[in-house]
């Protein structure tokens, strides 16, 4: 507090849905951060781009322990490519990045954010 950082309430959890969700959606994760940033993915984008972009389906006991969600940083950046239906655009893990770039697909990538600057006094 007296170096200007605003206390947060505590956030209320993460439901995961995972393979057997009746759900459009499903929660995946990046690791990133020591932890993993985890959110909602529409499952065909999971099936088709998933292995691509990093995405893990399924976190064990203790990776689901350091599991978060809607945080300013760490946050991952978003990968956005066209297909011949339109585009997809989703998170991406960081280790990814390289493979992203020379991909074929045309990946058009922004960069993850990994620490915040401490506010000035």
């Amino acid at each position: 507090m007296a170096a200007k950082w605003t206390i947060a309430k505590r956030g209320r959890g993460i439901t995961f849905r995972g393979e057997g969700s009746s759900t459009r959606q499903r929660t995946v994760a990046i690791p990133i951060g020591g932890g993993f940033y985890c959110f909602s993915c529409d499952r065909a984008t999971f099936a088709t781009y998933g292995s691509a972009l990093g995405l893990k389906g399924t976190l064990t006991e203790t990776e689901a322990k350091k599991a978060f969600m809607g945080a300013s940083a760490p946050k991952p950046g978003t990968a956005k490519a066209i297909t011949t239906t339109g585009s997809v655009s989703s998170m991406y893990d960081p280790t990814k990045k390289g493979d992203l770039a020379a991909s074929e697909a045309g990946w058009s990538l922004t960069e993850a954010i990994l620490l915040m600057a401490a506010p000035t006094p």
